[in-house]
């Protein structure tokens, strides 16, 4: 827009880029996470397994000391937990490197700037961490 002797082709290059990357990205992810509900799964099974295999082995004093719904328990919400921790543990240490590139990139772009940037930094960094406050902005209190 600001250089009138720039090619045309250059524009349309990188629009296709933008595409083709975002495409690709949408593609690995879903892949990822693909993978990652299918090893959840995998491990939920094998879990519920075992304690369904350890609970037709307990003796009857051992199921006077715990209830059928604590088996119950056992058996569907933790083993959900268990899945998904295997499915979003890489978030962990990902999102604070995700997280620095970014600012990173924005102090880059905004060295000439530098109330712009912090700005940004601050509306970024409000948006990624929930906060109490952020909680009352994007959720709609009854």
């Amino acid at each position: 827009m600001r250089d009138q002797d720039s090619d045309l082709w250059k524009g349309f290059m990188f629009a296709f880029l933008l595409f083709l990357l975002s495409s690709l990205q949408s593609l690995f992810n879903h892949q990822y996470m693909y993978s990652c509900f299918t090893v959840g799964m995998r491990v939920k099974t094998a879990v519920m397994g075992l304690v369904y295999r350890k609970s037709l082995v307990i003796s009857s004093a051992a199921r006077q000391s715990c209830t059928v719904g604590e088996i119950v328990n056992l058996v569907s919400a933790d083993t959900q937990k268990l899945m998904d921790m295997v499915v979003y543990f890489n978030a962990v240490w990902v999102a604070p490197i995700e997280i620095a590139l970014c600012l990173f990139f924005l102090w880059q772009v905004g060295r000439t700037h530098t109330s712009t940037t912090y700005a940004h930094a601050g509306a970024l960094t409000h948006c990624c961490y929930p906060s109490p406050v952020s909680n009352s902005v994007w959720v709609r209190q009854p």
